[in-house]
């Protein structure tokens, strides 16, 4: 693979190696900390940090004009994203609802109060790394 010249294959090679190294860092980060939140800990935080997650994808896509996003899954489906019955997703739905945090109705996800979202949720944008700056 390398021939004679290891080191002037690797030099003339470093920034695709070195792009794969980021990339590749960034994703195992992403895989952690989307599993630390989503995969464990009390259901309305893991849907709250789900509802943040999708809403802050869909703003770097430019897909977000207001706080309300579309959400089409069932109470069935919502259960199944976090791990709990159908019927504990209809009260972790009524429990963020009933504390004006959001609303979550016909397909519609309406967010209420962020920044209860975000500390229910413990969220941080920057693990996304959507941007070069972050």
């Amino acid at each position: 693979m390398f021939g004679k010249k290891p080191s002037r294959y690797l030099r003339v090679n470093r920034q695709r190696y070195e792009t794969r190294f980021v990339t590749r860092s960034r994703y195992i980060c992403f895989a952690r900390t989307f599993t630390s939140h989503v995969g464990s800990g009390p259901a309305p935080a893991r849907l709250a940090h789900i509802v943040l997650e999708l809403r802050e994808r869909l703003k770097t896509i430019g897909s977000m004009k207001c706080e309300t996003l579309d959400l089409p899954l069932t109470q069935e489906q919502i259960g199944e994203a976090l791990g709990v019955t159908p019927v504990h997703a209809n009260r972790v739905i009524a429990q963020l609802r009933k504390d004006g945090v959001v609303d979550i109705a016909r397909g519609k996800v309406s967010i209420i109060d962020e920044t209860a979202l975000a500390n229910l949720a413990d969220f941080d944008k920057r693990y996304l790394h959507q941007s070069p700056s972050t």
